[in-house]
């Protein structure tokens, strides 16, 4: 069974960009985020990772977002790791919905720049 995974929350902290070399020699860059859900008085959170050229999808701190992500799981020695992957990233947020949508303020655009 192949269930789409989602999470709706508020993103509370943002990686920075990092980017290396693998053992066999290919690039990579990751960027991972945290956001902060559920309802009432405890929130849990979740960490997502976004790998390559998803690495430009990564929301910022305060947005809410609808995170769409895969469970992955590797193992290393005698432990096993597990990552959430994000794949679609969905704001849902008011100002970057407001900031989408031109403003029209009454002044005229002067499309005469000298550069």
């Amino acid at each position: 069974m192949n269930e789409q995974l989602k999470l709706t929350g508020k993103v509370v902290d943002v990686s920075a960009y990092q980017q290396g070399k693998s053992a066999n020699g290919k690039d990579w860059e990751k960027r991972t985020f945290v956001i902060e859900h559920g309802d009432g008085q405890y929130k849990d959170h979740a960490g997502f990772t976004l790998f390559g050229e998803k690495t430009k999808l990564c929301p910022a701190v305060g947005e809410t977002v609808e995170v769409h992500f895969n469970v992955k799981a590797r193992q290393w020695g005698e432990k096993w790791y597990t990552e959430l992957h994000a794949w679609k990233i969905n704001s849902l947020s008011q100002h970057a919905a407001a900031a989408a949508e031109p403003v029209d303020d009454g002044v005229p655009i002067d499309d005469d720049m000298p550069f």
